[in-house]
């Protein structure tokens, strides 16, 4: 079955020379609070987001995160680290998606994972089976086959087969169904409230992590930004620090924190990862190797 929409080819930046250098953290200071839409308001790390008026959570729908980390100061050091694109097209009998995430290092060197998955069109979209493509390129924006990988997968019968670069591996499913950690945005974006069973979550496209779940919060109060009013949703489970997901009145997911690192709903996320690599390469910030 061919999917509705497609992803935009991705351009890998052109190399003009060297620039630049790293900024100074002035009069900076340390974080001392967790990570919320509020302060992204604060910082001005917030950015508008089209409007929402006739989302379909339950159709065909592409979306694009910007990828930031913190590192514990308010202003310096905080960057943006890449981008994570979801496309999902229900068909009659199971729901598919295409999901590419770019990973940027601080040298300029970055990864690419190119997914697909198909998956049951039940409340948790549990995956029935996947593939994935990681690849690594060099600051000259050269891949390196060496450190390339190829993921496949599938469910049967309470197992999870497993196939990584050709090299087979089966582990048993032992608490509740699979579901890709990429897919949790829509399980969120579908469901009125977070509740059901618990489940396995699949961490990019080889690493189970057992025994989580999904709730909405009765610790962090619902806030009020220039989006609307946020509803916070907490993923809690063994093997990954919890994930505080923000959904606004139009059922989308804007915000998704965990720990230092956040998802923010940006359709421009791909053009500044692009942008991010080429500033990175031309500043020379580099390893030898």
């Amino acid at each position: 079955m061919k999917m509705e929409m497609k992803m935009e080819p991705m351009t890998i930046p052109v190399v003009r020379g060297h620039l630049g250098a790293l900024g100074s953290g002035g009069d900076d200071k340390t974080l001392c609070e967790p990570l919320h839409p509020a302060l992204m308001t604060n910082l001005g790390l917030d950015n508008p987001v089209p409007k929402g008026d006739g989302f379909d959570p339950f159709g065909s729908w592409r979306i694009c995160y910007r990828i930031w980390g913190n590192h514990g100061w308010t202003w310096f050091q905080n960057k943006n680290m890449g981008h994570l694109e979801i496309i999902r097209c229900p068909a009659e009998n199971d729901i598919r998606f295409e999901v590419r995430q770019v990973i940027v290092n601080t040298d300029g060197m970055f990864q690419v994972v190119e997914a697909e998955l198909r998956c049951c069109p039940d409340h948790l979209a549990s995956l029935i089976d996947w593939s994935a493509r990681t690849t690594c390129y060099d600051f000259a924006q050269c891949p390196m086959p060496e450190l390339s990988m190829r993921t496949e997968g599938r469910v049967e019968k309470n197992q999870v087969i497993l196939s990584v670069n050709g090299r087979p591996r089966q582990a048993p499913l032992a608490k509740g169904p699979l579901v890709s950690q990429w897919t949790i945005v829509d399980l969120l974006q579908r469901g009125n409230q977070a509740c059901g069973p618990d489940f396995t979550a699949l961490e990019h496209d080889r690493k189970l992590k057992p025994g989580h779940r999904l709730e909405i919060s009765h610790v962090i109060s619902p806030e009020r930004t220039a989006n609307g009013l946020l509803q916070p949703f907490l993923q809690l489970g063994s093997g990954m620090l919890p994930w505080e997901y923000w959904r606004d009145s139009h059922q989308r997911i804007l915000y998704a924190f965990s720990g230092s690192v956040m998802l923010a709903l940006d359709e421009e996320a791909p053009r500044k990862t692009a942008k991010l690599i080429e500033e990175l390469v031309q500043g020379g910030h580099h390893y030898e190797y």
